[in-house]
């Protein structure tokens, strides 16, 4: 059951996400440039786990956090529960059986959360009462909706939503969400020894030239890394040839948002202290022996390794080169239309009526 108590979490968070396509400036298909971002979890058995990626190529005007200030919302859900605001890429991309997505939303239903915000007539059926059989009927009717998430902007108050709303964003920035595709042990969580990897087309290298990148480390209260200078990785010069990056990210890079308090008081449920601090280098987990994540077990996955902070400590491996052509993303609409924001709601409202007469 502490699996499901997680997966509460994480699919709450995922079921409020949605995936974005950024604005393009039109530029002639020769200075485009398809590349792929690789992504290896680096940390030793038992270690660290790395959360959702948020990417994004710009002009280096992109600052998504400053050390030393206060996080913004956008980079305490990050830190705190992986939200990067692109979540439909996620649940598009695991196809998840009816019958078990039916499962964890009446789980995490009990456990709290609103699904009022996806339909109001899953809410309005979950809070009746009404059996599994009328549950995933209306998940498999709003499967099957018209909607395209290609047409939704990304989750408010998210780094994807600072992203697209930035004059950058609105004119040529792109960005994406990197993950690593499983339930299991731990819902799309990267787990050591892992790659994940995406690809990207960048329609204008010569303005587009830097790369940022953000993601929780797992588990910790407010943990994560990420380029605090938006110019630090530079992948294309002024004349918008590609250099390409590899790079290897230490653990002693590691970020405290400072949003919680580091109690480490994280299983089999979470204890949120706010800290209300700045931005700071991490100064890593507690050591064994003093009752913290390492001391830990999920479900019989130890994290005796996880303390980042150990000299040498790897954490990621961060791999950007040019390809060909670009890579189709499979069963991007499977789940996509599962998820919504103000525009989703309203879609779905037009189709109450039917929805009533279906399952009244």
């Amino acid at each position: 059951m502490a699996i499901l108590r997680k997966m509460g979490m994480y699919f709450h968070t995922l079921l409020t996400a949605t995936m974005i396509t950024t604005g393009a400036v039109i530029t002639p298909p020769s200075t485009a440039a398809t590349l792929k971002v690789t992504i290896e979890n680096v940390a030793p058995d038992k270690g660290i786990n790395l959360g959702h990626f948020w990417l994004g190529f710009h002009d280096g005007s992109f600052d998504a956090f400053n050390a030393g200030e206060p996080a913004s919302g956008a980079i305490a859900l990050l830190a705190e529960e992986q939200v990067v605001g692109l979540g439909a890429r996620i649940l598009a991309d695991f196809n998840i059986p009816t019958p078990q997505l039916t499962d964890i939303v009446i789980f995490t239903f009990a456990a709290g959360t609103d699904y009022g915000f996806i339909s109001p007539e899953l809410q309005s059926a979950l809070e009746g009462g009404s059996d599994r059989s009328a549950i995933s009927a209306i998940l498999d009717s709003i499967f099957n909706s018209d909607l395209d998430v290609n047409d939704l902007p990304p989750s408010p108050g998210t780094i994807a939503a600072e992203f697209a709303d930035s004059p950058i964003g609105k004119n040529g920035g792109v960005q994406d969400i990197l993950f690593y595709p499983t339930l299991a042990p731990i819902p799309v969580v990267q787990p050591p020894g892992t790659t994940a990897s995406t690809v990207f087309e960048v329609t204008d290298p010569q303005k587009n030239r830097f790369f940022s990148y953000a993601t929780m480390l797992y588990p910790s209260d407010d943990a994560f890394i990420g380029n605090d200078d938006p110019k630090a990785i530079q992948v294309f010069d002024e004349q918008g040839q590609f250099l390409g990056g590899d790079f290897v990210v230490f653990g002693n890079q590691s970020w405290d948002a400072g949003t919680q308090v580091n109690n480490e008081q994280i299983f089999p449920t979470r204890v949120k202290v706010p800290e209300n601090g700045t931005i700071q280098p991490h100064l890593g987990l507690k050591a064994s022996g003093e009752g913290g994540v390492v001391d830990s077990q999920l479900d019989g996955l130890s994290f005796a390794n996880a303390n980042f902070l150990n000299p040498g400590y790897q954490v990621a491996r961060i791999t950007i080169t040019q390809v060909d052509e670009p890579t189709t993303t499979q069963g991007l609409l499977v789940l996509g239309s599962l998820l919504s924001i103000v525009t989703v709601v309203s879609r779905l409202k037009q189709k109450k009526d039917n929805l009533s007469s279906r399952f009244d």
